[in-house]
């Protein structure tokens, strides 16, 4: 990663999760002499999250499907996700957002390059995607309507 690059980034941990991904993570960040990049702070506002970040990863090895996703897409933010996540049927790699597997952190760390790489332009592109996808296919009104259906 280039230094430029690294200067540039801040990722910040939000929630809980196990402790060996944590352990992971943490000697991939020293290994890169990446700490001062990284931090994480536990739970905090879901408005304030999505409004002070450019990005959301979700390294998940199991999800289903992920409200938090939705939420980030709906506030159109730039995805990366994992394989494990099983939510290739929302996120198109180099599409709308950007796919890993959970369980390669070299993966991890491509996906993350790849989408500092972006130029402004793609990125907005990319978000407005996201925000649109939502607003068409996940609003109250259609999931509402497809339950419905599901029980009548």
């Amino acid at each position: 990663m280039e230094q430029e690059q690294k200067e540039n980034l801040k990722i910040t941990f939000i929630g809980k999760y196990e402790i060996e991904y944590y352990e992971k993570m943490v000697k991939l960040i020293n290994d890169y002499k990446l700490n001062d990049t990284f931090s994480h702070i536990g739970y905090l506002n879901k408005k304030n999250i999505y409004k002070n970040c450019d990005a959301i990863i979700l390294p998940s090895f199991y999800e289903g499907f992920a409200n938090v996703l939705l939420e980030a897409m709906y506030y159109g933010k730039l995805i990366l996700v994992s394989l494990q996540a099983e939510q290739n049927n929302v996120i198109k790699n180099n599409y709308n957002g950007f796919l890993f597997d959970a369980n390669s952190p070299e993966s991890q760390k491509n996906s993350i390059i790849e989408a500092l790489k972006l130029n402004k332009k793609d990125i907005y592109q990319m978000c407005y995607i996201n925000r649109k996808t939502v607003l068409e296919n996940y609003s109250i009104d259609k999931i509402s309507a497809h339950w419905k259906d599901l029980y009548n």
